[in-house]
């Protein structure tokens, strides 16, 4: 049958070539197939600004849904591969931008700023040690009153919290800028609705913004630090008009303006937000916070997320890259996460380590750079716990360094102190030096061990160490292995008896106070004792013979009641000395017990306060503490709402009873 398409070949030549491209094509569809496919599984490259998309953990895994489960070492070669993408890309991306991010660079000093919270007992010694490499401190010292139009004082007071006093002073000794934070926060949350009735008039936040110049005026601040949190939604919008009007009230008077953005907080008032204040600090954690279920609390892809948002949204030089330093550690089947400083967390993973290695039970998490462990607690209840460290800090500023105008630790106190190594008004622009965070120590805090108010040194600090992986093409660490876990002192705390209390007497012996104590103890059939100072026994001698003959303790508490930890270790043994050569000359007798001035709380919260307890131990003394506190010398009492009672012999009593009540020694 004759063919008359003018498509036939009666050759055949035709068909030979149209099979050989048939099976070329289908050749390359396959491979382009296969490349889809594997790009399922491999995820591409990250720049820094854009993050790792979502699912990029469950990808990197070796069990992709929907698709078969592929062998180890395949998975391991995938995962591998993609991850060094990841790092090839940031370097990339890093050195990018960092050329247009100088290119805009502006004669803005930077900040290198951390917060300071009053419940941190640790932050006042953290501040004390590094702040001369700080630009601005930010006291957590102002609330927002419930109805929202004054100012709650009471964390700031400095009768109620001495230690206040210290903060100011360290900072003005180091030339560092004092910016108290004004919060919505309450005892346990944020709350939206105090500063909705302040955001709904224009009355209030003037008369609010007045009453904020003023009182910065008063304390000798530089300025003011908002952070208003979980915030209804339709009162974003309005946060910038109130910062309008409190720049507005600033100005003349030359104090600076900064506020607190959570990542959360809708993209259209950051830039109006920042042209309100000096600085904005974007707060880079709590990508899992401690309400909500276990992860990393800034892993490299949310933080680099949330870092190109900062930068796209803010000008570089009022943009601040908050820097979190904390841990978090979720029960399960428990509702929430129970806030943990670096060093409990490691206290935690020695605790609960057995006989492994640490480098068995911290392990630091390939894909969100966030270092983790587990554990179960005596009830059998599994713990997770994610911490942010001194890597995983320094990669975040790593990141941000020339993009932003500098960084704002949260929070002092709960740090690990190796982020000081590069956290430095003096460093200028130089990038971590990762091999430095190898070396790992407890400055601060201290362990205890026991129960009661007599206190002796039963173990001295050992540094820890951990190995640093750095990869070549970022200069990000990508990998860190605990050694050798850090111990801090170890207190030993004995003499506790249930239902007993001591009542003892600090300061004295002063005429005619100590007399009238003295009465009232023998009219009640009530013992005592009584830390003398030397200079004070030395004047009274009458009243000393008093205090022994009626068969009353006596113990040292100095000779001019000093600061033991600000003073040389062999003036401390020369004051311990004189007050002892006191008591031996006016009764004949020597003492064993001591109580430092100042630091002389049951549970000294640094290496600073333990070292009175250490040199004294070294005299052959027990140091005596005080779990309860009557704060007899503090007079008056400021309530929230601004006003100043006057503290009685009665309230006093109270406060005693109170603490006892509630379990206190």
């Amino acid at each position: 049958m004759a063919q008359n398409s003018i498509f036939y070949d009666s050759s055949g030549r035709r068909s030979r070539w149209l099979l050989r491209i048939s099976v070329v094509l289908g050749l390359v569809f396959s491979a382009v197939a296969g490349l889809f496919i594997l790009s399922l599984i491999v995820v591409p490259a990250l720049n820094v600004g854009g993050g790792i998309p979502a699912g990029i953990r469950k990808a990197l895994r070796p069990q992709v849904a929907g698709l078969p489960q592929v062998d180890e070492r395949r998975s391991k070669f995938l995962e591998e591969r993609a991850h060094q993408r990841l790092l090839k890309q940031v370097a990339r991306d890093e050195s990018r931008r960092s050329r247009r991010a100088r290119a805009h660079a502006t004669g803005n000093s930077p900040v290198v700023a951390a917060f300071y919270a009053t419940w941190q007992e640790t932050g006042l010694h953290s501040l004390r040690a590094h702040a001369g490499q700080l630009t601005h401190v930010l006291p957590v010292w102002l609330h927002l009153s419930p109805d929202g139009s004054k100012l709650d004082l009471s964390n700031w007071d400095t009768l109620v919290t001495p230690h206040n006093r210290d903060v100011a002073q360290i900072a003005r000794d180091s030339s560092v800028l004092i910016m108290p934070v004004l919060s919505n926060g309450t005892a346990d949350s944020f709350d939206p609705n105090r500063v909705h009735r302040l955001l709904e008039s224009p009355a209030l936040q003037h008369d609010l913004a007045e009453q904020l110049k003023a009182w910065l005026i008063a304390n000798r601040y530089h300025g003011l630090n908002v952070d208003f949190e979980n915030l209804k939604i339709g009162d974003y919008p309005r946060l910038p008009t109130f910062l309008l009007v409190l720049k507005q009230a600033f100005a003349p008077a030359g104090r600076q303006l900064s506020a607190d953005v959570e990542i959360s907080t809708p993209e259209f008032t950051w830039d109006a937000t920042a042209a309100a204040c000096d600085f904005v600090i974007v707060m880079a954690y709590d990508e899992h916070y401690s309400g909500g279920p276990p992860g990393p609390i800034s892993s490299l892809g949310w933080y680099t997320r949330a870092l190109r948002k900062a930068e796209s949204l803010i000008p570089r030089d009022r943009l601040v890259v908050g820097l979190g330093n904390y841990s978090y550690d979720w029960t399960e089947g428990a509702r929430g996460a129970d806030d943990l400083t670096y060093q409990d967390a490691l206290i935690l993973a020695r605790d609960n380590s057995g006989d492994g290695r640490p480098e068995d039970m911290i392990q630091f998490d390939p894909v969100a750079l966030n270092a983790r462990f587990s554990y179960q607690d005596d009830a059998g209840a599994t713990h997770q716990v994610w911490m942010l460290d001194g890597p995983s800090a320094a990669n975040q500023w790593r990141l941000a360094q020339g993009l932003t105008r500098g960084s704002a630790l949260w929070v002092l106190g709960s740090e690990d102190p190796s982020i000081w190594t590069f956290l430095d008004r003096d460093l200028g622009g130089a990038p971590p030096d990762m091999s430095a965070l190898s070396r790992i120590t407890f400055p601060y805090g201290v362990e205890f061990d026991g129960s009661g108010e007599i206190l002796d040194v039963a173990a001295s600090p050992q540094p820890g160490s951990r190995k640093i992986d750095v990869d070549s093409s970022s200069g990000l660490c990508v990998g860190e292995r605990y050694q050798g876990l850090p111990s801090s002192y170890v207190i030993r705390r004995r003499g506790f008896e249930k239902g007993a209390l001591a009542l003892t007497f600090d300061d004295g012996p002063s005429e005619p106070y100590t007399d009238q104590v003295l009465d009232a103890l023998k009219s009640l059939g009530v013992p005592g004792t009584f830390f003398v100072v030397g200079e004070n026994a030395e004047k009274n001698p009458g009243v000393m013979a008093r205090i022994w003959s009626a068969g009353f303790e006596v113990g040292n508490h100095t000779f001019s009641h000093p600061n033991l930890a600000a003073i040389s270790a062999d003036r401390s043994r020369l004051e311990l000395n004189a007050t002892q050569r006191v008591i031996q000359s006016e009764l004949g007798r020597s003492t064993i017990l001591f109580r430092p001035p100042y630091n002389a709380d049951a549970e000294p919260a640094s290496a600073e306060e333990v070292l009175p307890i250490a040199l004294a131990s070294g005299m052959g003394y027990s140091t005596v503490g005080e779990y309860v506190d009557p704060q007899d010398w503090n007079l008056r009492s400021l309530q929230p709402d601004g006003t100043v009672l006057a503290r009685t012999a009665q309230d006093i009593a109270r406060s005693v009873l109170q603490q006892v009540r509630a379990g206190a020694g």
